[in-house]
């Protein structure tokens, strides 16, 4: 699991995707809990 520090330098999409796969989130139950369509988290 990367430490914060690593986590801070990468790209929005890489760490919302690490923290999903982490988590055992899909991108459609994401998307949900932001408000946006599935079409759009992907």
């Amino acid at each position: 699991m990367p430490t914060p520090d690593e986590l801070a330098a990468r790209a929005i999409g890489e760490r919302i995707q690490n923290i999903r796969t982490r988590t055992g989130r899909t991108r459609a139950v994401v998307a949900g809990l932001v408000g946006r369509s599935e079409d759009l988290a992907t």
